[in-house]
């Protein structure tokens, strides 16, 4: 019964870190989706309106159309509602009202203006370790997961400060010591090749043995 329960865990612990993977895979997505539209639909508000003004329903419509596609695929409802019933409108070959067009700008401003905001967000500089720092977060945390030590979950501010950490931390966050060691050795062995020189074995080195 003990080895059925323990197996569950780690079946369970391993599907749950395959959904937080694909989770993040899917925002990642959504956050290029989301920089390319700001990039490519920035003016199209004006261009539908100035479309409208000339009289070319046809490519105001195309248009449209367009934009509510990539709305909902940035998912962002309310601009594709407001972006919709501008489309309807143009469907039927008529001139959208001055609340129809003014809903619609300032639900596309509030867009990219969020948009703008998140790149400037995400470009600012994460600080992680420098690498000998982090093998020396990583060779403590060796003895700890070795004999599955709770105390290894002091580590995991360090241990997020550690590029390509994610799954480990998440190991260690599930009580997963035995696969949260073997994510480690890969992890040290990776940053190691990143050091023009080597230093001598160490207790994380001779694991690979």
């Amino acid at each position: 019964m003990e080895n059925e329960i323990n197996h569950n865990r780690r079946t369970s612990s391993s599907s749950n870190g395959r959904e937080i993977n694909s989770f993040q895979q899917d925002l990642d997505s959504i956050a290029i989706l989301r920089s390319y539209f700001a990039r490519i639909y920035k003016s199209s508000y004006h261009c539908i309106y100035h479309f409208i003004e000339r009289g070319d329903i046809e490519s105001a419509r195309y248009l449209a159309y367009t934009i509510k596609n990539s709305a909902e695929m940035i998912l962002e409802e309310k601009l594709t509602e407001a972006v919709g019933d501008v489309a309807k409108v143009l469907e039927g070959k008529e001139k959208p009202t001055d609340a129809q067009l003014f809903a619609l700008e300032g639900e596309f401003m509030r867009v990219i203006n969020d948009i703008e905001k998140e790149k400037t967000e995400s470009s600012e500089v994460v600080e992680f370790l420098e690498v000998d720092e982090a093998l020396a977060v990583l060779d403590a945390l060796v003895p700890l997961l070795t004999t599955q030590n709770v105390a290894c979950l002091d580590s995991l501010d360090m241990l997020r400060k550690i590029p390509q950490s994610a799954e480990l931390c998440h190991q260690v966050e599930s009580y997963n010591f035995s696969d949260a060691l073997k994510l480690l050795v890969k992890l040290r062995k990776d940053l190691s090749a990143t050091l023009i020189t080597t230093g001598p074995h160490d207790m994380c080195t001779t694991l690979l043995l």
